[in-house]
């Protein structure tokens, strides 16, 4: 879910580092008064794209201000029933729900309370599961994880951690869950330690490729960016591949079934595409960026190989079909 931007004449947000759970926000600028005062002067303008699977495929719905300011106030008031028997004081926490995916995000100042869980049966604290994604992650006492470095081999420029469950963790799953080599959980869940005790989380371990020269390719970014780019009107969905080769390539889907009738649109099609995701992968390693125009695969909507539940495209099928291309191109 992405964040909305506050206007030019929205309150400035300040941060204040307090650890006194009785801290009211109403007392400083927060991006949530950003929030309500965006809300208030334009209600109706667009404040996220909220990202979900529909019937006929990979879509993003608009959100207003209004009624993101209505989620995150809705989830705020539940949590705040929850909390306020532990004397958490009211507009301590902030909550954003995103709809039908059963997931919350907690923005709070009392990280002991609402991120670990602890054994003791006079406990009052919950366990609610980590979730960093524009927030760093801290981990805290009485925790038990482990962030493991990646093999150097495969972790050259990113320096990457996975989030290891030690069997002495409360939080240990099933047994049958355990690695066979070390006999611990692998979470598959990799973070950028980005400053000392601070982890930024980096996706899954296979959002990564692992390219040629040992060294590894942020997929799902480069994904997310050309729907950013060019999901409204050019592509209905994108995946990226290139595992053991010089650089990344993308398979995508696009919007309108009319540019695979001719080599001309079809082409017209890819340097579109190239020219928006150009300043994103400029920004970009080497051997991440996509600079030519025939690394852009075009094939009809809906022949990419999917998973049967959430209908996620699976990278590694579409690997494989892609194979021969690939080796033509790189060879």
């Amino acid at each position: 879910m992405l964040s909305p931007n506050p206007q030019k004449d929205a309150p400035p947000t300040k941060i204040v580092t307090r650890t006194d759970s009785s801290i009211d926000m109403a007392d400083f600028s927060t991006p949530l008064t950003a929030l309500r005062a965006t809300a208030k002067t334009q209600p109706y303008a667009t404040a996220i794209k909220q990202a979900h699977n529909a019937t006929t495929g990979f879509r993003y719905s608009d959100v207003s201000y209004r009624q993101f300011e209505i989620d995150i106030e809705s989830t705020a008031s539940y949590w705040k029933k929850t909390f306020l028997p532990h004397d958490i004081a009211e507009q301590s926490v902030i909550g954003v729900c995103e709809h039908r995916m059963k997931i919350c995000y907690i923005f709070g100042v009392y990280l002991e309370l609402v991120s670990f869980k602890v054994v003791a049966s006079s406990s009052n604290k919950y366990p609610i599961s980590y979730g960093a994604k524009e927030a760093a992650l801290r981990p805290v006492s009485p925790s038990v994880f482990e962030f493991v470095p990646l093999g150097d081999d495969q972790n050259a420029q990113e320096h990457l951690v996975e989030l290891v469950v030690p069997p002495e963790s409360p939080d240990f799953p099933h047994y049958s869950l355990r690695d066979a080599t070390d006999g611990k959980f692998h979470t598959g869940d990799l973070f950028l330690e980005i400053t000392l005790g601070e982890y930024a989380f980096k996706g899954r371990d296979d959002d990564w490729i692992k390219m040629e020269m040992a060294l590894r390719c942020d997929a799902n970014s480069i994904e997310v960016d050309a729907l950013q780019c060019c999901g409204d009107d050019l592509i209905h969905a994108v995946v990226a591949i290139g595992v053991g080769r010089p650089s990344s390539a993308t398979v995508i889907e696009p919007k309108h079934y009319d540019v695979l009738e001719s080599t001309e649109k079809t082409r017209e099609l890819q340097l579109k595409v190239l020219q928006r995701i150009t300043p994103f992968h400029r920004r970009r390693y080497k051997h991440e960026r996509i600079e030519d125009v025939n690394l852009i695969f075009v094939v009809p909507q809906r022949p990419l190989p999917r998973t049967d539940t959430k209908g996620n495209i699976r990278r590694l099928k579409v690997e494989e079909q892609f194979k021969q291309k690939l080796d033509e191109m790189f060879k």
